[in-house]
């Protein structure tokens, strides 16, 4: 009785899920580059290496 009972509220959950609205999908604009500025690379990487060389 009880897995049916877990199933069903599974499977309610799933229909209520799907019939919210989705979010719209984000502009190009937004979107991450996929090119890095070397400076922003190279000071990452110091950062990087202080934090694994510190005692």
């Amino acid at each position: 009785m009880a897995r049916g009972m877990v199933a069903f509220l599974h499977v309610a959950a799933s229909l209520a899920a799907a019939r919210q609205p989705r979010p719209p999908a984000p502009s190009p604009a937004r979107e991450t580059p996929s090119v890095l500025d070397a400076e922003i690379v190279r000071v990452w990487s110091r950062m990087v290496l202080a934090h694994a060389n510190s005692p």
